[in-house]
């Protein structure tokens, strides 16, 4: 069963899915609530919902 969400604008429903920006981990919410941290256990960052700002660099140089 997926949750499923209503535009009050054009009335189309979507799937209520959020992603991890950070690991790319998908899932769907339980409540209606904004989770603090990303839910993956190896990730657990709490900035799951911001794009980087910074390029990274590679390793080893």
């Amino acid at each position: 069963m997926q949750n499923m969400v209503r535009c009050p604008h054009c009335g189309k429903e979507f799937a209520n899915i959020l992603s991890c920006t950070r690991c790319g981990y998908s899932w769907v919410p339980r409540s209606n609530q904004r989770p603090t941290v990303c839910p993956n256990p190896k990730c657990k960052s709490p900035y799951w919902d911001k794009p980087r700002t910074r390029k990274v660099k590679p390793k080893g140089k």
